[in-house]
């Protein structure tokens, strides 16, 4: 919660500030940078702001991604409806099986957390067991993808990755 409120006041109260010394004191500079932006990844945070919040949230901070351990029971806090999430949501499993949703939909999500929700399911451990698990999985199938020839570059996405795993 407090990187998703800490981002929020930087965009409001510091974020012009620094571009506006940044184009100031480079003008006569061979340096070029670009503007600051901010992109904001938080992991197991609970609601924040309601849905007035949450709109000029996404609205000043469209990179946020909220990382979300298959489970967790502190992300779906509060549980009342006058509280919202931000950003996109990505889940990920705590085993480090490597499965990955990104933007879930209201299935998805209901079919996963609800399924095995516990408050222990919130510990680091479990995030980094499920991050882990994605990069993993990411490395097995950029390798198996790199060494398809032919045909096999038209092969279903589904059909390539069940390949990698029992290859």
């Amino acid at each position: 919660a407090l990187a998703t409120l800490a981002a929020l006041d930087f965009e409001l109260n510091s974020r012009a500030r620094i571009n506006r010394y940044l184009s100031w004191s480079l003008r006569n500079s061979s340096l070029r940078t670009g503007p600051v932006t901010i992109g904001t990844y938080s992991f197991g945070s609970p609601k924040v702001g309601n849905w007035v919040f949450k709109q000029l949230y996404n609205r000043l901070l469209p990179d946020t991604f909220r990382l979300v351990v298959d489970g967790d029971v502190v992300s779906g806090t509060p549980p009342t409806t006058n509280y919202d999430h931000v950003g996109t949501e990505v889940i990920v499993d705590g085993q480090g099986a490597g499965s990955i949703i990104i933007d879930p939909s209201f299935v998805e999500r209901r079919l996963h957390t609800s399924l095995k929700a516990s408050f222990r399911v919130h510990l680091l451990s479990n995030y980094r067991r499920g991050i882990h698990g994605v990069r993993e999985a990411a490395i097995i199938m950029h390798s198996y993808a790199s060494n398809l020839t032919g045909s096999q570059v038209d092969m279903d996405p589904i059909e390539i990755a069940f390949n990698a795993v029992i290859a």
